[in-house]
């Protein structure tokens, strides 16, 4: 809702052309984007601008989005050595597994003779 307070030869212009000063350009500005509604009464004589940006400045500020806290650093290496303890892992379980082959060909080898 707050929005920095603009000003410049546009402004300037514009608060001539209606007989305002330019810092209430800038305050409609303010209201037309905060509350459509408040400006169209504004346009219609049935508020002033200064009410209105005064009403929008005494209601509460949404809250703030909460900050998504960081994940814990990990060293540039960690992700290169998980995957070679993933391998290491791996060939342990296929050296695992031709060994207990072995064994079973060999009892099968014996019960046939």
């Amino acid at each position: 809702m707050r929005e920095a307070v603009c000003g410049g030869p546009s402004y300037d212009l514009a608060a001539k052309a209606v007989g305002v000063g330019s810092g209430t350009i800038s305050q409609a500005r303010i209201v037309k984007n905060a509350d459509p509604e408040a400006f169209e009464r504004i346009k219609r004589g049935e508020t002033r601008v200064g009410t209105e940006y005064k009403r929008l400045q005494k209601m509460p500020k949404p809250p703030k989005p909460q900050k998504i806290p960081k994940s814990p650093r990990k060293s540039p290496g960690a992700d290169k050595r998980r995957a070679l303890i993933e391998n290491a892992a791996k060939r342990h379980m296929i050296a695992a597994t031709a060994v207990r082959l072995e064994v079973e060909q060999n009892q099968l080898v014996a019960d046939i003779e």
